[in-house]
């Protein structure tokens, strides 16, 4: 439901009492959602540090469900700091523990977050074969909210593909179903994704509309990460209708979130917008700065926006000769 506070108070008297009792699994479990529910808040040292605790107990009491949480939320945090191959790693190990114990829901889990470190690295067919076999899971076991999230990362890849009707069809399943069972983080991807297809397609002042909503939900259950998300993607979009001073604050904000929480492919993305923005604007300098640091970013992480900001970089050096 998106309540994080609350999360966070039920899972601290959870991990309190457990304690008390000596009863490990039960505090291995409230480790686990702490670490979910910063994970959900973007504060990623945090988020790895309670996950870190829940799988080492895990481990000691021999509590193979657990562990497969945990190590799938380690990989989630490794995904979002931008560490693809760990993050591949700690997925594998999840799945391979979900499939050993009949965990029909870490199963699916599991897929799809494979599908997901694959999509950022850019091999979108491999995250299609992964999100296609996450949704025939959660179909089977009639998981509404695994359903959701499958046919939302379907979206993503096709739109990747530039099937932007089939991406639409997958997101709008997507969103239907986050608002039947009221995810409210589902809802906010769904409408974000919806608005990116729209800036694709060229709509700005409709993608400006799905990007307001999706940043609305995003600050009013405190998803630290969706806020700056929308705030980004709004931003691109006025660079599009060139209103300048409106791009530059959202865009500022955004990245002042991203450096914060560690989100560091986002960090990147959001400099590749900034370039764009100064170059519009004629400040060439600041252009080739945001550029540069969007390029170390991204070689970095070895991720194909590397070789966009490559020949953007290229681009503005000729501009400006």
């Amino acid at each position: 439901m998106g309540d994080y506070a609350k999360t966070i108070e039920y899972s601290e008297k959870s991990l309190k009492n457990a304690r008390e009792i000596k009863n490990r699994r039960n505090e291995s479990l409230a480790l686990n959602n702490l670490g979910i529910t910063y994970y959900c808040l973007g504060d990623y040292a945090k988020a790895i540090a309670y996950d870190k605790q829940s799988l080492m107990i895990a481990r000691e009491i021999g509590d193979r469900l657990e562990e497969g949480i945990a190590l799938g939320n380690i990989g989630n945090v490794y995904y979002s700091l931008g560490h693809y191959h760990q993050a591949i790693d700690y997925h594998e190990q999840c799945l391979a523990i979900a499939r050993e114990i009949g965990d029909r829901i870490g199963e699916e889990t599991a897929i799809g977050n494979l599908g997901n470190v694959y999509y950022s690295l850019g091999d979108y067919q491999q995250a299609i074969d992964y999100h296609q076999q996450c949704l025939e899971i959660a179909q089977q076991i009639t998981h509404r909210s695994g359903i959701g999230h499958a046919l939302n990362n379907l979206g993503n890849s096709y739109y990747s593909f530039q099937e932007y009707k089939r991406a639409v069809n997958f997101y709008e399943q997507s969103l239907s179903i986050a608002q039947e069972i009221g995810d409210r983080s589902g809802e906010g991807e769904a409408l974000c994704n919806l608005g990116n297809v729209y800036y694709s397609l060229g709509h700005y002042l409709q993608a400006i509309d799905y990007h307001e909503q999706c940043l609305t939900i995003a600050q009013h259950i405190g998803n630290r990460l969706g806020e700056a998300k929308a705030l980004a993607n709004l931003g691109r979009n006025f660079i599009k209708i060139r209103h300048y001073p409106k791009a530059l604050e959202t865009l500022e904000v955004s990245l002042k979130i991203y450096i914060t929480i560690g989100s560091r492919f986002d960090e990147a993305v959001t400099l590749k917008y900034l370039a764009e923005l100064y170059f519009q604007i004629g400040n060439h300098t600041l252009a080739i700065e945001s550029c540069d640091r969007a390029l170390s970013i991204a070689t970095e992480l070895g991720i194909p926006l590397a070789k966009e900001c490559q020949e953007s970089k290229e681009k503005l050096l000729r501009e400006q000769t």
